[in-house]
């Protein structure tokens, strides 16, 4: 028990001798640290959850800022500290979190915060009167100007009446000179609108209509007025869930774009704030909007908002440039305590350079308080010696931060740039930059081109070639009975089809509207117009002529001249650059009844003429086919002009039309050509080697044994070869058709009574003529002519006086050739 008992003392001792050590190092280490370092601390307040504005990131890049400023040593001898709450985005929160920070120890020095305006208006007047400096991110209401108000004021983040002014100057950029207003009905919004009324009655811009919608309700009144006053372009103020309804409803009503263009703010957090952020589909009173339609709304949409980080490469007060800045911030972010509450990344580069202006104006006030005999951590509340200091110090800043250059305005309003923004592709494409502090504005004139299709640029390869190949192969027979004058302008017309596809597809909406920029508006606008016109009219024609020459030959018609009238009357509307004319109904009268017309010929000759079958109409079928694919896809590309109203699926569809007829007219009409030539090719290499059997009886032997039993496409050699001995015996029955002319011309000088009184006269010319036309390819055989004329006396009699009757040799020639 003794031993028990001196065990556990001298346990006991080392125990207590260990915590009084401790205690001891402990305390001198403490002290020696609160001699070296103080601390200080500021509160700060951020949005980090609630029904939209879950912005953790808000929280982390404070925290992130907060610890650059440690590293670098900024605050010699003070540790910058922070303490924290959540508003929520609501006003009632927001003053809670204000009274913590304030109620409870240790005093902060300055506030940081918020970020939604309703709350930050209520914080900023409570904490002036504890004589607190306060500096806010992202809150933009034009309110927080009023310097009797919110004397203590700052901001990060230029307000939106700061974006009025480069509005108006896309209203200048694009000649829009009336406008209409829509807002929501918060006190952000209604200044906003009060100073756009201002500024557009400086600038004689009209304002036709101007009407607001609660936060929560169905803005379709809202809608409708502005759709009363027939107003295309349309300066919104609202928040992203409200605009999102403005948008859906807007749709619904039929103010869509490209006819209707909406200006409203950029700030919203995430790249596609128009995209409902709740499962399903938008609901908006009885209807609803699914993200297909609310991309398509979103489509041209202008904004102008201060830019989220700065383009530049020069090195920011962090000592990182702003590429170098969100690498490291996108690392930090991963692993802060806060992650989870990730959301508004595009306020992270505000939080952060606010926090930043805190901790330079704290470091630049360190002399002049110690010339007062004050100190930072002897701060209290109510003093105003701190309260002057730190508000001189922080209007006198100038410094580069990683959301651009910062400064601050006599009213505490951030000085820096505005970025002009528009939504293309569901991508925000910046145009232009306007400078705040020399209200210049700087527009991007780049032109930038998105061609319609690659498959045009084959389509042209593909003309050309066969545009060679025609010319060059013209003197064939395969190429030559076929007109191969006609096939150039087939081929050319098509080239300039192909070629008014990518300008159907030029995105001009960024063409830019210097001098040159409007000399090119107005020319893309006829090009586009003239070039699938002009290469219809010459592509199809051409088809046309061809089907027209085959119903000639076989029907004995006569051409017909047609001539069409176009009108150039065009207007060219730069604000939403789409090509008009003054006279539509008459425009489109004239190009669509025209070419109507064409089509419907062209559509009824290839009809008449799908049955023939002749060696000199080789391509009567693959023309016909050619005729009736043009007619559908046309007549269905012209459908779709007038129905479909969103441009990217009118030009897709368009364009594969125009596609498809062209490029399928070209296979049909040449590619047998060029199978007809690569096989007389291949057939001139072989005759050298079969002369034997060239003699006339066995050629025609195996023709018609082939003809009769033949499975391919593939002719036998030896049918070409008897081919070119019945274009020589053609060759011999025009020179007879010529003898048959000089014989007529005689007839036609001698008297009439004398060849009446002389009837063998005609019984022998009728009897020349049937053996010399004996090889034509009506009648086949002398038989099929001898029968035809072997008739009684009475009807040869009346044949003559039918046949002296004619007028000219021509007509005489025309009509004594017997009819089918």
């Amino acid at each position: 028990m003794t031993f028990r008992k001196i065990f556990s003392s001298f346990c006991k001792f080392l125990v207590y001798t260990a915590l009084i050590l401790n205690s001891i190092l402990n305390g001198s280490i403490c002290s020696s640290d609160d001699q070296a370092i103080k601390n200080i601390t500021i509160g700060a307040s951020f949005p980090i959850s609630g029904a939209d504005t879950t912005w953790g990131d808000c929280l982390m890049a404070a925290r992130f800022a907060l610890d650059q400023i440690k590293d670098q040593n900024l605050l010699s001898g003070y540790r910058l500290n922070m303490e924290w709450g959540n508003t929520k985005c609501d006003a009632g929160t927001g003053m809670k979190v204000l009274f913590d920070l304030i109620h409870n120890p240790p005093q902060k020095l300055m506030i940081l915060g918020s970020a939604c305006s309703p709350v930050t208006e209520p914080m900023a007047q409570t904490s002036r009167e504890f004589k607190l400096l306060q500096i806010s991110y992202i809150s933009a209401s034009p309110a927080l100007n009023n310097r009797e108000t919110y004397p203590y004021f700052f901001r990060a983040r230029a307000s939106e009446s700061k974006r009025i002014l480069p509005s108006f100057e896309i209203f200048k950029r694009f000649n829009w000179t009336k406008i209409a207003i829509i807002t929501e009905t918060i006190n952000l919004y209604t200044l906003v609108a009060n100073e756009v009324v201002k500024v557009a009655n400086e600038t004689k811009t009209e304002i036709v209509t101007s009407t607001s919608f609660d936060t929560e309700e169905d803005p379709q009144k809202a809608i409708a007025k502005i759709k009363e006053s027939q107003v295309r372009i349309i300066y919104a103020g609202f928040y992203p869930k409200p605009g999102r309804r403005v948008l859906c409803r807007a749709y619904h009503e039929g103010l869509r774009p490209p006819q209707y263009v909406w200006i409203g703010p950029g700030w919203f957090p995430g790249p596609y704030w128009w995209r409902n952020r709740e499962d399903g589909d938008l609901i908006v009173g009885n209807i609803t909007c699914n993200n297909t339609v609310m991309d398509f709304m979103a489509e041209g949409y202008f904004s102008t908002d201060p830019p989220l980080t700065w383009d530049g490469n020069k090195t920011t007060v962090s000592n990182m440039t702003s590429e170098e800045w969100i690498k490291a911030y996108n690392t930090y972010r991963k692993y802060d305590l806060y992650a989870k509450y990730a959301g508004g990344y595009n306020f992270a580069g505000y939080v952060y350079d606010a926090t930043w202006a805190v901790a330079l104006t704290l470091n630049n006030s360190i002399q002049r308080l110690a010339k007062k005999k004050l100190t930072l951590e002897g701060f209290t509340y109510g003093n105003v010696d701190y309260l002057e200091v730190f508000t001189s110090e922080m209007a006198k800043l100038q410094f580069l931060g990683v959301t651009g250059p910062l400064s601050f305005t006599k009213t505490g309003d951030r000085i820096g740039i505005t970025v002009i923004r528009r939504v293309q592709n569901h991508s925000h494409i910046v145009i232009a930059k306007y400078i705040d502090q020399s209200a210049k504005v700087i527009w991007d004139d780049s032109i930038n081109y998105i061609w319609g299709t690659p498959a045009s640029g084959f389509g042209i390869v593909l003309a050309i070639i066969l545009l060679r190949f025609n010319v060059s192969y013209r003197e064939d027979r395969a190429i030559k009975i076929t007109s191969p004058n006609i096939n150039i302008a087939i081929i050319c017309g098509v080239i300039l089809c192909y070629i008014s596809v990518p300008f159907l597809g030029l995105d001009s909406n960024i063409l830019g509207i210097s001098t040159y920029g409007m000399y090119a508006h107005s020319l893309v606008c006829r090009i586009r117009i003239w070039l699938l016109l002009l290469g219809f009219m010459m592509g199809f024609s051409a088809l046309f002529t061809k089907t027209w020459r085959l119903y000639v030959i076989f029907t004995n018609k006569t051409s017909r001249k047609q001539k069409t009238e176009e009108n150039g009357d065009f207007k060219i509307v730069y604000s939403i650059t789409t090509c008009v004319t003054k006279h539509p109904a008459i425009w489109q009268s004239l190009m669509l009844g025209s070419n109507g017309i064409l089509l419907l010929y062209g559509l009824a000759l290839a009809w008449k003429t799908r049955n023939i079958a002749c060696d000199v109409a080789n391509d009567s079928k693959t023309i016909g086919l050619a005729v009736y694919s043009v007619c559908v896809f046309s007549s269905t590309a012209a459908l779709i002009g007038f129905t479909v109203t969103q441009p990217a699926v009118r030009f897709s569809m368009i364009a594969l039309f125009i596609l498809l007829s062209t490029t399928g007219s070209m296979y049909l009409i040449f590619l047998p050509k060029v199978w007809m030539i690569k096989d007389l090719a291949r057939v001139n290499s072989t005759q050298r080697s079969n002369e034997a059997d060239s003699e006339p009886g066995k050629l025609i032997e195996r023709h018609l044994h082939h003809s009769a039993s033949r499975s391919s496409i593939m002719p036998d050699p030896k049918v070409y070869k008897l081919q070119d001995e019945i274009s020589e015996l053609k060759s011999l029955l025009a020179m007879k058709c010529q003898r048959i002319e000089e014989l007529e011309e005689s007839l036609l000088k001698s008297k009439i009574s004398t060849i009446t009184n002389n009837e063998d006269t005609i019984p022998r010319l009728h009897s020349e003529l049937v053996e010399d036309a004996s090889n034509s390819c009506r009648c086949k055989s002398a038989n099929c002519w001898k029968s035809y004329f072997n008739q009684d006396s009475q009807e040869i009699s009346s044949y003559n006086n039918s046949y002296l009757s004619v007028q000219s040799p021509q007509q005489r020639r025309v009509s004594f050739l017997p009819k089918d």
